[in-house]
């Protein structure tokens, strides 16, 4: 065979290499967010973080994975760690929703907060609706609400005549 020949066939085979190793390695990735879903699902914050630290080695910029940290700092009281993770999501380009999820986990998990979400899903239970949805607006503070605790906002703001439009467009 001819020396042009092959270094084509060998660059050949090495490209084919690459790409199939490029190829486990992301399916490596794949099963290893599943099981860290997984675990954070049973709220088994030790597993999750163990499979979530795999995750970081693979892809230090992995967005799921840099979420699922910072919800463990949250839910563990640990609020440092929740903010570096933050962090580490809003540095991103395009900044994830998962950062801006993150920033309201982390403000829902002070005490204070804790205890105004709590007032206002009570208040919201015994249909008064107007009053729980001013403790809403304080808890968000202006900005957007997000995941669960904004979907509570914006059904309870449907549920009012006046918000009817607005929750309907938020959910």
């Amino acid at each position: 065979m001819p020396a042009r020949r092959h270094t084509l066939v060998i660059g050949l085979v090495a490209a084919i290499a690459a790409s199939v190793s490029h190829a486990q390695g992301a399916t490596v990735e794949v099963q290893l967010i599943e099981q860290g879903q997984y675990w954070q699902a049973r709220s088994n914050a030790v597993r999750a973080a163990e499979i979530w630290q795999k995750v970081l080695l693979i892809d230090a910029n992995q967005v799921q994975a840099l979420y699922g940290m910072g919800l463990i700092g949250v839910k563990q009281n640990k609020p440092q760690q929740a903010q570096t993770y933050l962090t580490r999501l809003q540095a991103l380009s395009p900044v994830p929703w998962q950062a801006v999820q993150l920033e309201q986990d982390i403000a829902l998990g002070q005490p204070q907060n804790q205890a105004l979400l709590d007032d206002a899903r009570r208040l919201a239970d015994a249909g008064e609706r107007d009053k729980a949805t001013g403790l809403f607006r304080q808890l968000f503070n202006g900005r957007l609400p997000q995941g669960t605790v904004g979907r509570e906002y914006y059904t309870n703001l449907g549920i009012q005549q006046c918000g009817l439009a607005r929750g309907a467009q938020g959910l």
